[in-house]
This record gives structure tokens, C-alpha cells and sequence, in this order.
């Protein structure tokens, strides 16, 4: 179930991206990030949590994240210059279209597809119906706001409050 390389079609929302990428039994070597002009913050967020956790990312580019026909003919050049590399293609992220197009491609492809059920932390494949993964889910606050492009300071301040305040509020 451990894939060498996870292509990751790009959206505002990183966490199902993130998660099967920090997932100890999932942890890929390599992240291929499918990223829109639109989407390029984000992907650059990604990216460099990946980076952090030594995860290798490489951008696949898209001109535009509705032209279904470019959108599949970059992705089959790409998996065709990929053929005989261990490679799954996680489906949550991206455009209706980015994710229509690239199910076909990789489906064609006969590589494996999954889809993360942000409800349950769900890794679902969808070309094994009997495999399921549960995500461990533990996800650190600095990552989880690293990958949405946010920063947390290097060492958090905490508030001094004089007792006799503190004791007022309890």
C-alpha cells in the first residue's frame, strides 16, 4: 500500500493532500504536485511542508484548470513517461475536470487511485473495492498551517496572568 510517488492535483484545501503524505504506512519518497496558475500558493504551501518532511515534490504545471482535453494530454504524457514507476494518483484534490481527466488517465494507465474522506480520515482506493486505509490523522498545528500558508512563530509566547486575574476568570 506504500506508493513511491503520490500525484496530488492541487486545491485550496491541502489537508487531503497532506494527510496520506505524512501517514507513516502511506509516507511517499515523492510528491507530484498537478497545480493550476490559480492554485500556485497553494502548491508552494504544500510544497514546502513536503520538502520539510523530506518528501521530493515535483509541480506538474496546467494552463487552466477547465481545459479537460489539455488537462488529460499533459497527464498522459506524464504517466507515460512514468510507465514502470510505483506512482497513485490521490483523487481529492483539483477541479471536477482536473479529476475526471486524471481518473481517466490513470485508470487507463491500470495505476492505482484513492480518494481521503475528510469525515472519517478515510483513504478509500478506488480500483480495489475491498481496501480501505484509516489515516492516522495526526497531523501537527505548524504543518496543517504550513500547507494552507500560514506561519507559526519558532517558539510560541504564552500570556503571563497575574494570579490574582487568573483566579477572577476561574
Amino acid at each position: 500500500m506504500n506508493f513511491h510517488t503520490h500525484v496530488c492535483l492541487v486545491s485550496a484545501q491541502a489537508t487531503p493532500n497532506l494527510a496520506p503524505a505524512l501517514d507513516a504506512t502511506l509516507k511517499p519518497k515523492r510528491m507530484v504536485l498537478v497545480t493550476s496558475p490559480d492554485m500556485q500558493r497553494q502548491s508552494d504551501a504544500l510544497a514546502a511542508v513536503l520538502k520539510q518532511h523530506g518528501i521530493k515534490v515535483e509541480r506538474l504545471g496546467i494552463a487552466d484548470a477547465y481545459d479537460y482535453p489539455a488537462i488529460e494530454d499533459s497527464l498522459l504524457e506524464w504517466v507515460s513517461m512514468h510507465d514502470t514507476e510505483d506512482v497513485a494518483l490521490n483523487l481529492t484534490g483539483g477541479t471536477k475536470l482536473m479529476a475526471m481527466a486524471a481518473q481517466a488517465v490513470f485508470g487507463s494507465a491500470g495505476k492505482p487511485m484513492f480518494y481521503v474522506n475528510a469525515d472519517s480520515d478515510d483513504l478509500i482506493f478506488l480500483d480495489r473495492r475491498d481496501l480501505r486505509h484509516h489515516l492516522d490523522g495526526r497531523i501537527k498545528l505548524r504543518d496543517y498551517l504550513g500547507a494552507h500558508g500560514y506561519a507559526l512563530p519558532e517558539a510560541v509566547q504564552r500570556p503571563e496572568i497575574r494570579a490574582n486575574l487568573r483566579d477572577q476568570i476561574m
